[in-house]
């Protein structure tokens, strides 16, 4: 009975994997193919979305808006209706600075969800680990902190979908 329950936990734990890509085609990565995320690069717009977030029993409800304030750095605050700030991040290369945070976001898992999270859509070019293709989409995976992300683009104008 021990036997048994053992190895249904290791199949379980290591049967299991993403079907991200299971019903592409696999192609060749070339040496200069790299990922290019379009998104919030340029730094002539304020990108601003309504957003909500909630956490632990706390809804917070306002604007996001991404900025694009160097060549290598980008600023994300999150605000109310009314303008009051529930938090001010900066993202310069690999590092971040907390301008300010409200106190029910000022934890350790959260912030660590909020950093990788805000990183990785802000991040414009990274190295492509897996390409694949199928009739409507090119996808290119890349790897960042032991994590595949995979980028769809559409075939007909190449463009990032999701």
């Amino acid at each position: 009975m021990r036997y048994l329950l053992i190895s249904i936990l290791i199949i379980s734990v290591f049967g299991c994997k993403v079907a991200t890509v299971d019903n592409f085609t696999e192609s060749e990565v070339k040496s200069n193919d790299v990922v290019q995320n379009a998104y919030f690069s340029n730094a002539n717009i304020d990108y601003v979305y309504k957003a909500d977030i909630a956490v632990y029993g706390n809804e917070f409800s306002g604007i996001l808006i991404l900025k694009k304030v160097t060549p290598k750095k980008h600023r994300i605050v999150f605000t109310s209706q009314f303008g009051s700030t529930f938090f001010d991040i900066e993202f310069e290369k690999n590092q971040y600075k907390i301008n300010s945070i409200v106190e029910q976001l000022d934890r350790k898992i959260i912030l660590n969800t909020l950093i990788r999270d805000f990183s990785l859509l802000i991040k414009e070019r990274g190295t492509v680990e897996g390409k694949y293709y199928d009739d409507t989409y090119n996808v290119l995976k890349n790897v960042r902190d032991k994590r595949s992300n995979y980028y769809f683009y559409n075939q007909s104008d190449m463009r990032l979908q999701k």
